[in-house]
Order: structure tokens, then C-alpha cells, then sequence
């Protein structure tokens, strides 16, 4: 993916298997089967609320047409809130995070912006007498990419997201923990640049600093 595709005119080509319009409908159907558990599934189990905030460092690495580059690192805020169910399990059910990185190499200068909402599932040992509580997590979201060049947007496209990670919580006190925490997230955007055979994946790793607050 050179550079100059940016703007290089668009061949014919057929129509997208996902138009812009559905993968709109799609983030906002995920995010209103989200808002509807949240409502449902605490009553169903004894919960308690927890809300997060997260800053660290993101490391992107984009694939397109066999073509696979690492980018230079940059930045990555998030937080969520949700609810812990029994000290094992934790649903993060609204979650909302921003990566920022510059890129320089064969793929072009350019910076990448990502955006993403979503929901997940940490599961560990959040309970018990230890204040120390490692956890592995995964999770879904609807995620956009921007391409900036030169100052102005180039491409902007919506995809699917899926995300793994694992982390490591400390009490500070019985209502609020301190962690870090590694996540890996790749995004699928059919027809990134409105050319055929150009699929991308948007892989994305980071590692961040979190608090965490609630029962």
C-alpha cells in the first residue's frame, strides 16, 4: 500500500460486500445490544459497577495484499465502565479507546487514527485475600480508521474488531486498583482504498497504564 494509492483514481470495480452505510448499522446495532444487556443481565446476578481509565502506548502493524509493515509507536487512551460479577469475572460493557501513531517506512508518511467502541470480558481472580489479580481478557468493538496525509483525511473507513489481551491488577485501597495490561486488536476494513485486492488488517498492539475503580 504505497502511498500514492491515496490518490490515485478509482478503478471500476464491483460494489463492496460491506458498504459504509451497513457497517455504520452494524456498529449501531452492537451498541444497542450493549446498552440492552447492561440493563438486563445485572439484574440477573449479584454485581457490582466498575468503571476504568487507561493510557499507554500503541505499536501498529497493517497488512494489505501480502504486504505487511510495522509502524512507529504512538499513543492510546481508553476507559470503560461495567460491572464484576462473583470476583471472577469482569464485563467491560460500554468501552471507548483513541490510538494515534505516525507512520514512515515502505507503506507511506502518513498518521494513523483509531477509534473504537465496543465491549469485552476479563476473567480472572479479581476476589479473594491476595492484592494482586491477573486476569486474561477478549472482546469485540466497531472501529474507524483514519489515514491523515499532509493534514487532511485521505481515508476513513469502518470495520470489525476483535481484541485479546492480559493484565495484572494491584489494590491500592478495597475501591480502586492500578495494572497493566498488553491487548492485541485487529481490525478487518474490506476495500480500505476503494480498490479491489485491497483488504486491510489494522493490527494493532498495546500497552497501557490503568486504573480501575469500584467493587
Amino acid at each position: 500500500m504505497q502511498a500514492a494509492h491515496l490518490y490515485a483514481p478509482h478503478a471500476p470495480h464491483a460494489p463492496h460486500t460491506l458498504p459504509l452505510a451497513a457497517r455504520r448499522f452494524s456498529a449501531l446495532a452492537l451498541g444497542v445490544l450493549i446498552l440492552a444487556l447492561s440493563f438486563w443481565l445485572p439484574t440477573a446476578a449479584l454485581a457490582g459497577l466498575v468503571g476504568t481509565a487507561s493510557a499507554g502506548v500503541v505499536m501498529p502493524n497493517l497488512e494489505a495484499s501480502s504486504v505487511e509493515e510495522a509502524g512507529d509507536s504512538g499513543y492510546a487512551f481508553g476507559g470503560s465502565i461495567g460491572w464484576r460479577f462473583g470476583g471472577i469475572v469482569q464485563w467491560d460493557t460500554v468501552e471507548a479507546a483513541y490510538m494515534s501513531a505516525k507512520q514512515n517506512d515502505n507503506l507511506g508518511q502518513y498518521t494513523a487514527n483509531n477509534y473504537s467502541i465496543g465491549s469485552g470480558l476479563r476473567i480472572g481472580g479479581f476476589g479473594g485475600e491476595s492484592r494482586l489479580h491477573p486476569y486474561a481478557s477478549f472482546g469485540v468493538a466497531a472501529s474507524r480508521t483514519d489515514l491523515d496525509v499532509g493534514g487532511l483525511t485521505a481515508v476513513a473507513e469502518w470495520g470489525f474488531e476483535w481484541n485479546a489481551g492480559v493484565g495484572l491488577l494491584f489494590d491500592l485501597t478495597d475501591e480502586m486498583a492500578v495494572g497493566a495490561r498488553y491487548r492485541y486488536r485487529s481490525t478487518s476494513i474490506p476495500s480500505f482504498l476503494s480498490l479491489p485486492g485491497r483488504d486491510v488488517n489494522v493490527n494493532l498492539h498495546t500497552i497501557a497504564v490503568e486504573f480501575v475503580f469500584g467493587d
